[in-house]
């Protein structure tokens, strides 16, 4: 019998300076607030700490915000993503794949998009979002996460997931996001970085 892939809910016990502080389904931030996490994540690193591979790769990555001018590459890496992990995402490679550039250069410039870049080539992708609505204007979403395979290994998804906590940080309580339950990779590198699962739901 196939097992029924099912995306999980966490919850982030974020940094405070330099460490990190667990407790009960929120993130202590410096300001005032919280962050909380629930996940969209496709398949990403588990970034292992120590190894002397991903320090040396480590070395070169940048981490910054994409830019309208970067929509070409945004654009292939997105696709690519919908098109090897479509259970990891809400929409789907076919309705954005007959999207013309245009449309991506829109989303970047009106979002927060975090790119992971070796030189020019771009290894992975994050979004950060603020929920609609007045009674969840508190909220953050991290959505759109997808790193290259061959970056998996190089701790390009903590990178990322740590530049969306860090611009986060300033702008709501709670951050938010989504994984499917058979992606032990992204759940272990959630885990390490204090996100705790609180809820699943099943899919049709």
């Amino acid at each position: 019998m196939r097992t029924q892939k099912r995306p999980l809910s966490l919850s982030y016990n974020g940094p405070i300076a330099a460490g990190l502080r667990h407790g009960k389904a929120i993130i202590n931030l410096p300001r005032a607030g919280g962050i909380g996490v629930a996940l969209a994540a496709p398949q990403v690193d588990e970034a292992m700490h120590g190894a002397s591979e991903g320090c040396r790769e480590n070395m070169d990555l940048q981490i910054r915000r994409l830019m309208p001018a970067n929509a070409a590459r945004y654009r292939e890496l997105r696709l690519e993503g919908l098109r090897c992990n479509p259970e990891a995402f809400g929409s789907t490679y076919e309705t954005e794949s007959v999207q013309p550039l245009s449309s991506f250069s829109k989303r970047l410039a009106g979002s927060a998009v975090f790119g992971a870049f070796r030189g020019a080539e771009l290894l992975g992708i994050a979004g950060f979002a603020v929920r609609n609505g007045l009674k969840e204007a508190h909220k953050g979403l991290l959505w759109g996460m997808y790193v290259r395979p061959d970056a998996r290994k190089a701790g390009v998804g903590r990178r990322l997931v740590e530049a969306v906590i860090d611009f986060a940080r300033q702008r709501v309580e709670l951050l938010q996001l989504s994984v499917v339950s058979d992606n032990e990779q992204a759940r272990r590198l959630y885990a390490s970085l204090g996100f705790v699962e609180y809820g699943s739901r099943c899919t049709p």
